[in-house]
């Protein structure tokens, strides 16, 4: 059976089709290409409502509930067509300084890092701006920096991978920053509960 894709393109390729029925046609198949459009649409937002609280589930309500109960381990057998699982409650760590965040942002995470002894985490870089055509004084900026007066801005980055692992090594060693310095280094402390299906 032809598919409604094949059906018009069949319709258009006949000449003794009415251009009335060829419009048609291609309506119908206007209409198919919203409706997928909204339905694609509808699916990735319900992906991302059922994302979120699935994240909420493991960061919030099961760590709650496994601290209320007092295990760290529970599992659950397969029931019909759906497979069983085994959820463990973990330390949880994640931290990150966007490279988005304002300047002003950016600097107090980093006079924090230094607080907290991170400072051997992150990688300095220098940026200068040079004016639009201004190539030949870029090729030289290694040779002339320090002659010509160009504007400067130092800029600082840490991998969120690296910066987590320094956080959870500092939280292991019992040196947890203080909920300011977390705020301040995008970083959250806490317990997650880690579900794998058996």
């Amino acid at each position: 059976m032809p598919s409604q894709d094949e059906d018009l393109d069949a319709l258009m390729r006949q000449d003794a089709v009415s251009s009335e029925d060829r419009l048609d046609a291609l309506s119908k198949h206007v209409r198919r290409w919203r409706d997928l459009k909204v339905e694609i649409a509808d699916l990735e937002e319900r992906l991302a409502t059922k994302s979120r609280s699935l994240r909420d589930m493991e960061r919030d309500r099961l760590p709650e509930l496994f601290s209320a109960s007092g295990v760290d381990r529970v599992d659950v057998p397969a029931d019909g067509n759906f497979p069983g699982a085994q959820a463990e409650l973990k330390p949880f760590y994640q931290a990150a300084i966007p490279v988005g965040w304002p300047q002003h942002q950016k600097e107090r995470a980093f006079q924090e890092l230094d607080a907290l002894g991170l400072d051997a985490i992150v990688k300095p870089s220098v940026v200068v701006t040079f004016d639009r055509g201004d190539l030949e004084a870029a090729l030289k900026l290694c040779r002339e920096l320090q002659k010509r007066d160009l504007p400067a801005v130092l800029d600082q980055r840490v991998n969120h991978q690296t910066l987590t692992a320094a956080l959870k090594e500092l939280c292991e060693a019992d040196r947890r920053p203080s909920p300011e310095q977390l705020s301040a280094i995008g970083a959250t402390v806490g317990k997650i509960v880690k579900v794998k299906l058996l």
